[in-house]
């Protein structure tokens, strides 16, 4: 079972019922929670099991033990893909064009989207070590974090000229106008620094 156990990205003050009954780490506004990968294909869908605290009982372990299986696991499992938001944009044209003709799309800002490799609670690449670290040397210095949902989030190079208030405004918006409320993940933004080597809110 330990094999299969992986994590994820919640809001922690809109997901406290959950917490409170479920072993976690908390990441600035986020909290990091597990699951179980029970069953299935991305494919065809999967079936997961939430990692409860009777379950954490059972295993005779505390969250950072967990947490050390979660994070060999799920980067294994689930993989890790960042994009341009272009590229993105340009497949997701190209679907709804059946395949049957290329599509162009152009995006005019260097933003790009992290998730893993099935678009399935995706946002917790932000744990995955190293890809902080290798995105601050693509980008050539600190660069914005955007929580689009539970799912998948955006960087942003500091280097594209947008204010922090700017960016906040965006995913503001966005969050309340195409979220889904259970795929909710935080209105504030965070900044990574290639010097500090960290994440913080802004």
């Amino acid at each position: 079972m330990q094999g299969s156990i992986c994590f994820k990205l919640v809001n922690a003050e809109r997901n406290r019922e959950l917490l409170a009954g479920s072993p976690h780490l908390l990441y600035h506004d986020l909290a990091v929670v597990f699951y179980v990968i029970a069953g299935g294909s991305f494919k065809e869908g999967i079936s997961t099991i939430a990692v409860k605290k009777d379950i954490q009982d059972m295993w005779g372990v505390d969250a950072r033990t967990i947490y050390a299986a979660a994070l060999r696991n799920t980067g294994l499992l689930l993989g890790c893909s960042v994009q341009s938001m272009a590229d993105v944009l340009r497949e997701m044209a190209s679907e709804k064009l059946d395949g049957g003709c290329s599509a162009d799309a152009s995006f005019p800002i260097p933003m790009y989207v992290a998730s893993n490799s099935y678009k399935f609670n995706g946002a917790a690449v932000l744990l995955y070590p190293g890809l902080l670290e290798w995105f601050a040397d693509k980008a050539a210095g600190d660069f914005y974090i955007l929580p689009s949902s539970i799912h998948e989030v955006l960087f942003l190079p500091c280097s594209a000229g947008f204010e922090p208030d700017e960016v906040r405004s965006i995913v503001h918006e966005v969050n309340h106008a195409e979220v889904l409320p259970e795929d909710f993940l935080s209105d504030n933004i965070y900044r990574y620094s290639k010097a500090e080597g960290r994440v913080e809110i802004i």
